[in-house]
């Protein structure tokens, strides 16, 4: 098992931090990943990933971090969010999809582009095979 690319980072919960930080990230990624619908998936990941944490995590609190970390392994790209708030209970289960709530149908996207989603309090990885 070897790692090909590996980036870690923190950035306040403020949106417009949080756009340039993750503009840089996928940069980086993109060195990596020569498949646009790849990098189509794994930028709409990340941005639905960490605007969950800046907005339903961390409150909007600008004192707050969100870290970042992806990583290349094997044939895997691994995305770790972990923020300062009290974690996620979501019930895909139960999901109302004809629902007008917009409440978490960015979770539900990411599932679907995803091949692994795990929480653990307050910290998400989503694995997609590449």
């Amino acid at each position: 098992m070897s790692t090909t690319f590996e980036y870690e980072g923190k950035v306040k919960s403020d949106l417009n931090q949080l756009k340039s930080f993750l503009e840089n990230a996928v940069l980086d990624l993109k060195k990596y990943i020569c498949d646009e619908d790849t990098m189509f998936d794994l930028k709409l990941i990340l941005d639905e990933l960490m605007v969950n944490s800046l907005f339903h995590g961390n409150k909007k609190d600008s004192k707050k971090d969100i870290s970042l970390s992806i990583r290349i392994k094997d044939e895997n790209v691994i995305i770790d969010i972990e923020d300062e708030g009290n974690g996620v209970d979501f019930d895909f289960d139960n999901y109302d999809f004809t629902s007008r709530s917009s409440s978490g149908r960015g979770l539900i996207l990411v599932k679907a582009l995803t091949d692994s989603l795990t929480f653990d309090k307050n910290r998400v990885t989503a694995v997609k095979k590449i």
